[in-house]
């Protein structure tokens, strides 16, 4: 909970927050329309002018470099919804912290495993285009859902592969246990 804390019902200080950092698979220009926007990402020192041309199409947004973990959680809850715009990801680990916080989400068609863990009822699937995307966020700034049903919902849809890993680390660790036993360790 104090990583995650659950939003609070009423205005968000932002319509959007986007945590990514800034590269070209992120698709940060799908957010261009965005109004009222927090983009969070560092970048690579390789891609600095890739970097320094997208974050010029975000005169009036807020980046921020760097947010260290134990606070992007307050973060995460000063938004109306978290964005996730790339088309080929693994799992994208911020969609579950927006979920955690109780933040809907814009996301975009993909291949990866995010939307495994997106409740259907706070996830907008916009196109890939920035009209979209503004469209989808405005529907969640306009339409709330409680956080704790968001918060809820993506707990339900991890459980499975929560007891899936519970179970590899208990059959890893019995099996070590049983090793330790036979070769006399614990003697």
């Amino acid at each position: 909970p104090a990583r995650y804390p659950l939003a609070k019902t009423g205005k968000r200080k932002f319509d959007a927050l986007y945590i990514a950092r800034i590269t070209p698979f992120k698709r940060h220009e799908l957010a261009v329309k965005v109004k009222n926007l927090h983009l969070i990402g560092n970048y690579s020192e390789k891609e600095k002018e890739y970097f320094t041309q997208t974050i010029a199409r975000f005169p009036d947004a807020v980046w921020s470099q760097k947010v260290t973990s134990f606070f992007i959680g307050r973060k995460i809850c000063e938004a109306a919804c978290g964005l996730a715009l790339s088309a080929i990801e693994g799992a994208m680990f911020s969609c579950g912290e927006y979920s955690l916080c109780g933040v809907p989400v814009v996301n975009t068609k993909n291949l990866g495993g995010r939307d495994t863990l997106l409740p259907e009822f706070a996830v907008r699937y916009a196109e890939d285009n920035a009209a979209s995307v503004a469209e989808n966020v405005r529907y969640w700034v306009e339409n709330p859902i409680p956080p704790e049903e968001i918060r809820d919902g993506f707990l339900r849809l991890a459980l499975p592969q929560k007891e899936m890993v519970q179970d590899l680390v208990d059959s890893i660790a019995g099996k070590h246990l049983h090793l330790q036993r036979d070769s006399g360790a614990d003697e």
